[in-house]
């Protein structure tokens, strides 16, 4: 293998982790300064982790090479994480807190589910001539 594959191995599993913390940790401070109750901060979490996790898989798929360790993290996007999104937006539509933030993180949460079921399908199809 060649250097520059490596390099891009390298871009692929740093550059967008490190941006999506960068990109977090922003976002928290803009909440602070809104005075938005610490408990959100899960949920953006958990929201970051799952639409980044996904963005992972895409690149390992479409720039480098699919491994064990995507293949982990992939089995985890499809089995647990619906659960962990479906559970917070059941959270955030009880909770008293109701501002820009609370909905925005309900709604990226709600949807991602369905999403993720649509996109199964979608891959589904696309694959089934490969199939025989």
């Amino acid at each position: 293998m060649s250097f520059g594959h490596y390099l891009l191995g390298w871009i692929v599993n740093l550059v967008p982790p490190l941006m999506g913390l960068i990109a977090y940790l922003k976002l928290c401070r803009v909440m602070r300064k809104h005075g938005v109750p610490s408990a959100l901060y899960y949920a953006y979490f958990f929201i970051f982790y799952g639409y980044g996790g996904w963005l992972m898989v895409v690149l390992t798929t479409v720039l480098w090479e699919w491994s064990g360790l995507a293949s982990l993290g992939f089995i985890f996007l499809m089995a647990i994480m619906p659960l962990v999104m479906i559970i917070t937006a059941m959270v955030l539509w009880f909770s008293k807190t109701k501002n820009r933030f609370s909905r925005w993180a309900f709604w990226l949460c709600a949807i991602y589910a369905p999403i993720e079921g649509i996109a199964y399908v979608a891959l589904y199809l696309i694959t089934a001539d490969s199939r025989g």
